[in-house]
């Protein structure tokens, strides 16, 4: 995943720097799911470097989020 630096990887750049990276809504809903999974596995869910167009990325995070928290109750 990188050194961790700003502009390194878009999992850190959201997770750790805060930077917007894809969307408002998707980079949330990216945090809100690394809350739920670990963030090993997250960093093989996506294709960080090339996702898909963002308005299916968001419907694919969503439903991940979705699952993630009927998993946990």
């Amino acid at each position: 995943m990188g050194n961790g630096r700003p502009g390194d990887h878009p999992l850190t750049d959201i997770l750790n720097h805060r930077i917007l990276t894809f969307s408002e809504r998707a980079d949330e809903m990216i945090r809100q799911i690394a809350d739920l999974f670990p963030q090993n596995d997250l960093d093989d869910y996506v294709k960080w470097r090339s996702p898909p167009p963002i308005e299916e990325f968001e419907a694919e995070l969503d439903t991940t989020l979705q699952r993630l928290r009927e998993k946990s109750h």
